[in-house]
């Protein structure tokens, strides 16, 4: 009997790991985005349409969240995979808060109307917090722009094989392979990933190979993301290749 790495390797998704890492991801989300937890309220408003579209609404982020569980969230704690439901249910929440004062009455409303505007201000506090300065470019961006340029220069007509296939990829304007499936369908349909107990957030998204697959394509440069600042006194970038 011929082994194969195939029969025997770890589910892509749906594992205990990935729903505990999923869970993970999803509440640092809901850290970022507070205020999201008031939209169940517009369930309570006497409008059918209100309550229509509230419905619709977390029914499509029960979906989403349920999505993030089974694939374990994301690499970066930045809730970027969350964002797209943030403006919707931002709306939710806000029109939710008005139906809730209009049930209400006398000092429950003027009650209520207070606790609203403490919680709104501190959320406001909180979102200030993420407020990133202005930076024209990012670091990994910039080094990978490098790498490109520089492979365009020294590797003309060569194949490449690496994980931060955009910017290389655009610069170098050479035939680039996805080690993890990115744009490569033949890695990412493998079914392969990392075995669950040494899964962590750094792997999600970036645990998907195909080693047969890669080597029969043949890439005559595999670019590393982990390198050494400098080798004898020689930056990277010129020993890359």
């Amino acid at each position: 009997m011929t082994w194969s790495p195939t029969c025997c390797a770890p589910r892509p998704g749906g594992t205990l790991r990935r729903v505990e890492l999923g869970g993970s991801y999803l509440w640092q989300s809901l850290r970022d985005f507070p205020v999201v937890v008031a939209a169940p309220l517009l369930l309570l408003s006497t409008e059918p349409r209100a309550r229509e579209a509230a419905r619709f609404a977390l029914a499509v982020t029960i979906a989403w969240a349920l999505m993030l569980l089974y694939s374990g969230g994301y690499t970066f704690s930045s809730s970027r995979m969350v964002f797209p439901l943030v403006p919707t249910l931002t709306v939710v929440a806000s029109q939710a808060v008005l139906a809730v004062l209009a049930r209400l009455s006398g000092r429950q409303r003027v009650a209520f109307a207070t606790g609203a505007v403490c919680w709104i201000a501190g959320v406001g506090v909180t979102e200030y917090g993420h407020v990133l300065a202005p930076s024209h470019g990012f670091d990994n961006v910039r080094r990978w722009t490098a790498v490109g340029k520089y492979l365009k220069t020294h590797a003309d007509g060569q194949r490449l094989a690496m994980v931060p296939v955009g910017a290389t990829a655009y610069f170098s304007e050479l035939p680039v392979l996805d080690l993890v499936g990115l744009t490569s369908r033949e890695v990412a349909a493998a079914g392969r990933t990392v075995p669950p107990d040494l899964l962590e957030p750094k792997w999600i998204g970036h645990e998907r190979h195909n080693l047969e697959w890669t080597l029969d394509w043949k890439p005559d440069l595999v670019v590393t993301t982990r390198f050494r600042p400098t080798r004898c006194g020689v930056p990277p970038i010129a020993w890359t290749v």
